[in-house]
């Protein structure tokens, strides 16, 4: 649901992946949490953001997600209005998901459904443990398959289960991987993950917000390490791959721009 214009003043970053919507998921708690979240993230440069709310297969249908969703918006939209705010105060909102992969995820057509709004781009949570070849293999033919792009969600923290190898088979077909803005701001996860940007391993940065509290947005923060410890090129390559993403949903890898 796009709310504004993206290309307003100090609007530079997008982030990518986001619990915002009131009391969808283990996010926002209500639509004034929501407000401070999005003004937060409208205060520290972002113009575009992606509401990810979880979603698990075995637990509703593609159908019964968007409707919930719809509704969370519906009230978000309302506090917003009655508090008649502009694109100085909030970012662009993009409806999307957070979808727990599952077996049979890339021959699945209802899936597209969540991708975000106006792109074939959808967000994976990968499983939590350490990932099969037919997992990997799934993943990289869902867009011959359903014509979905999926970018794989926090990617660091599938490392602990000694998936680097897989990683770096997805990323070899073209699979586009997000970062959490948090894992630049602890120092022991800063730097493998700064080393593993060197690699190529980064393409977009998200909030991954659940909250105002414990799990607030810290966009400018990550970006500021991203500035401080590495080249000027690789940080405009994110930024750049992350706004082609959002406006075109095509040609988002960082080597297509």
């Amino acid at each position: 649901m796009e709310n504004n214009t993206f290309g307003c003043v100090s609007a530079r970053f997008v982030d990518f992946h986001s619990h915002i919507l009131p009391q969808m998921d283990d996010g926002s708690g209500s639509s004034e949490e929501s407000i401070q979240m999005l003004k937060s993230l409208r205060a520290q440069g972002v113009g575009a953001v992606v509401m990810a709310s979880h979603f698990y297969p075995h637990e509703e249908s593609p159908v019964e997600f968007k409707a919930r969703r719809d509704a969370c918006l519906a009230r978000l939209l309302s506090a917003i209005s009655e508090e008649n705010l502009g694109s100085d105060e909030i970012p662009n909102m993009y409806l999307g998901a957070e979808v727990a992969y599952f077996s049979g995820i890339s021959g699945c057509e209802p899936i597209r459904s969540l991708c975000i709004e106006g792109t074939n781009i959808l967000l994976v949570e990968m499983p939590f443990d350490r990932w099969s070849n037919a997992v990997v293999d799934e993943i990289c033919q869902m867009e011959n398959r359903i014509d979905v792009k999926p970018v794989i969600a926090h990617v660091e923290r599938y490392l602990v289960f000694k998936n680097k190898s897989q990683i770096a088979k997805l990323i070899a077909n073209g699979i586009a991987v997000q970062f959490n803005a948090n894992s630049f701001l602890r120092i022991g996860m800063r730097r493998k993950t700064l080393k593993l940007i060197k690699k190529g391993y980064l393409n977009v940065i998200g909030s991954d917000c659940h909250n105002i509290t414990n799990r607030a947005p810290h966009m400018a923060e990550a970006f500021q390490v991203i500035e401080d410890r590495l080249e000027e090129s690789i940080v405009s390559a994110i930024v750049e791959t992350s706004r082609v993403l959002i406006s075109k949903g095509k040609n988002f890898l960082a080597n297509d721009t």
